[in-house]
């Protein structure tokens, strides 16, 4: 048996949840390997990055770039914030991921095509399902 409840392997990541809807907790908790995700917001799920190794680079909207470089370093990602993460150097970030509530697969909504010079924005929303 293993030690997360259900493992998410997604392009340029993997997502192993530990706290999931059917704990009944209110709040989800997965640990997540990020080399580079897509980008994605959220309807109904705020997300708390807690950097446990490796660096990462966080894009919020189209303009701004958070990094996170030192062990529990955190960061809040509101309601219906487009973002994504790529690592930084040759192996993936691994990131403690809170959410309140619980995060669902079903909103997980992925954005096709982003300027990421914040020039142009046309999107196509895609939900993983």
């Amino acid at each position: 048996m293993s030690w997360y409840k259900n493992r998410v392997e997604a392009p340029g990541e993997v997502i192993r949840e530990i706290v999931v809807a059917d704990d009944g907790a209110g709040f989800g908790v997965a640990d997540a390997d990020i080399a580079e995700s897509r980008p994605h917001y959220h309807t109904k799920t705020e997300e708390l990055y807690v950097l446990l190794s490796g660096k990462l680079e966080v894009f919020l909207g189209t303009a701004t770039r958070e990094v996170l470089e030192q062990p529990l370093q955190t960061l809040r990602i509101p309601l219906h914030t487009l973002h994504w993460a790529r690592s930084i150097g040759n192996v993936p970030a691994r990131v403690l991921v809170v959410t309140l509530p619980v995060w669902v697969m079903t909103d997980h909504h992925l954005v096709e095509s982003v300027d990421l010079r914040g020039r142009f924005f046309a999107v196509s929303f895609l939900c993983v399902s």
